[in-house]
């Protein structure tokens, strides 16, 4: 296998490039938390909100792709687990299904070596393929190293007639580790919902005692996206900064790597930069350069916006 020239990425940095191409020449165990919102397999061209902030973006979704032979000769000779699971995709399922998997695993494959070895990854899917991607995370980081299968609810959208509505995404944190990873429970507390909780440290069996500021989060997380509020772009599948505010105050420290490789709408890399971590977004569109940019913008005081976007935004194509 022939080796890929590394190098160093700087803090703040802008890929509008395949991922692929930018994560082979990332140096290996350099990023401390890894946030991905990949496409789902969902068959369908997503088009941003017509007149919005976001407006001539897309993407699709579908998989009739053509398979790059060198990276796929490198999973059948070096990645035999993967390759079985991808011709056991493949009779039970279809191309397309296949083709799909193979393009994440050979991502995940490099998102797992540039990871470091405390670090942690948060695979945000939903149910079209989550089932595969959780094989796949299991082959690719191990089955000890899985923490939580998370379970975002959220009320906006459409309403079923025809079966229950659906109204959850999924999203798998594994860490690179299973006993040395980073957990910052006391910084992602949420209230009690029990009054008994208040009870049991005024009049109850630990009365006198300091009551806990709060409780860590269960894995149903209920976060409501308001897409009428001004954090709402446009971006077809945008995800509300507090979703991402409790994985990154978790999962990392300030001045830890945050990289996104599909960084889309760009909330990754602005929550990542008010919390104070350093950060890296890659995607394939060159619109997201102007979008991301517009949106430190808008999201920051005048005078904060000034210094923080001339510091910030370069594109680095390599």
């Amino acid at each position: 296998m022939q080796e890929n020239k590394t190098f160093t990425i700087k803090n703040r940095n802008i890929f509008c490039a395949d991922n692929i191409d930018i994560l082979k020449n990332i140096e290996s165990n350099f990023v401390d938390l890894i946030y991905l919102d990949p496409p789902f397999n969902k068959n369908k061209t997503f088009h941003a909100k017509e007149g919005s902030a976001s407006d001539g973006l897309y993407f699709n979704d579908s998989w009739n792709i053509k398979l790059d032979k060198n990276s796929f000769n490198i999973i059948n000779k070096e990645h035999a687990d993967i390759n079985n699971f991808l011709k056991f995709v493949e009779n039970i399922y279809d191309n397309k299904a296949s083709n799909y998997l193979y393009y994440m695993s050979i991502r995940l494959i490099e998102l797992h070596r540039v990871l470091k070895p405390n670090g942690s990854i948060y695979l945000h899917c939903d149910n079209t393929m989550s089932h595969y991607l959780k094989i796949l995370m299991d082959i690719i980081f191990g089955t000890s190293n899985f923490r939580n299968e998370i379970i975002w609810h959220y009320a906006h959208g459409g309403r079923g007639k025809k079966n229950f509505a659906k109204k959850h995404d999924i999203i798998f944190w594994y860490s690179k580790d299973k006993n040395n990873y980073i957990f910052n429970y006391d910084d992602i507390l949420v209230p009690f919902e029990s009054k008994m909780t208040e009870w049991s440290y005024t009049k109850g069996s630990y009365a006198g005692k300091v009551m806990p500021k709060g409780k860590v989060p269960e894995d149903v997380w209920k976060i409501i996206f308001n897409t009428m509020s001004k954090e709402h772009i446009g971006y077809p599948t945008q995800k509300p900064t507090s979703l991402l505010e409790r994985i990154i105050k978790a999962s990392s420290n300030e001045n830890d790597i945050i990289l996104d490789p599909f960084c889309g709408s760009g909330t990754s890399i602005i929550v990542a930069e008010k919390l104070k971590r350093r950060w890296i977004g890659i995607d394939l569109s060159s619109k997201v350069y102007d979008l991301i940019t517009d949106r430190f913008i808008k999201e920051y005081d005048e005078n904060a916006s000034d210094s923080i976007i001339n510091d910030i935004f370069y594109s680095n194509l390599p």
